[in-house]
């Protein structure tokens, strides 16, 4: 895609949407302790018998929320450290994507795959930043991540052993779209959920970053739609719904 197509693509025309419910609605107020955990983020996806899994964010310290999370399943089943998992289907089985942090050493992106009761870790090429908010997506039965928005990359895992524990991955699109920054000097959109196939396009919802004050607690989240067409184009669309200001991070 020629870069001033891009740039001129970057945030297209409204996307009206409804509130029919909320999900689930969650406030951080008190430290979480092993006893009283905070728990984020639900991603749901269903397995191969058609039973709906749910996968969510364990935080026992939100103090230091980044070192003392893991991922449960179903309510129950400790997966592993992570955060923000994003649940989808790959070769038949269901899989999730998350990144987990440790200070020192900074984000470390894996892969679980459900049939095999495993981790596996992503090694993007050198150049690339790792980060929790990759998005996964099943492309012609690739398995493919969105790592960032501005500019547009897409990752793409090579075939990988069973008897490794990692995944390579390599840049398979990459396009030079300029949107503003937030306060953090980050670009203002943000990855999201996983991706789907539709077709012949690839379809997810990422989020905004934007700060309009200067506390932390000013920060707002919202949603828009990201619509790829492998080889062809990018198009990014605003959601046009009247959040309430009392939903901070939708």
């Amino acid at each position: 895609m020629p870069g001033a197509a891009a740039r001129s693509e970057h945030m297209r025309s409204a996307m009206k949407l409804e509130n029919g419910e909320v999900l689930r609605e969650f406030e951080i107020r008190d430290v979480s302790t092993p006893d009283h955990p905070n728990e984020v983020f639900d991603s749901y996806c269903p397995d191969a018998d058609g039973r709906l899994r749910r996968f969510h964010r364990h935080i026992t310290d939100s103090r230091k929320a980044w070192e003392s999370s893991c991922i449960v399943m179903d309510g129950a089943e400790r997966l592993g450290t992570g955060e923000d998992p994003r649940a989808f289907v790959w070769n038949g089985s269901l899989c999730l994507s998350a990144g987990t942090f440790s200070v020192g050493h900074g984000f470390l992106n894996r892969l679980y795959i459900h049939d095999a009761r495993r981790w596996i870790t992503l090694i993007p090429p050198k150049r690339i930043a790792p980060g929790k908010n990759w998005m996964p997506f099943v492309h012609d039965g690739n398995l493919c991540f969105i790592h960032a928005l501005s500019p547009f990359r897409v990752l793409r895992a090579r075939p990988f052993s069973p008897d490794d524990g990692y995944a390579l991955l390599d840049i398979v699109a990459e396009h030079p779209i300029d949107v503003p920054l937030s306060h953090d000097r980050f670009p203002i959109l943000r990855g999201g959920s996983n991706a789907l196939q539709v077709g012949g396009e690839i379809f997810a919802f990422g989020h905004t970053n934007v700060r309009t004050g200067e506390a932390e607690d000013t920060i707002e989240h919202r949603p828009f739609a990201i619509v790829y067409r492998p080889g062809e184009r990018v198009s990014y669309y605003r959601v046009d719904h009247g959040f309430h200001p009392a939903y901070r991070l939708v």
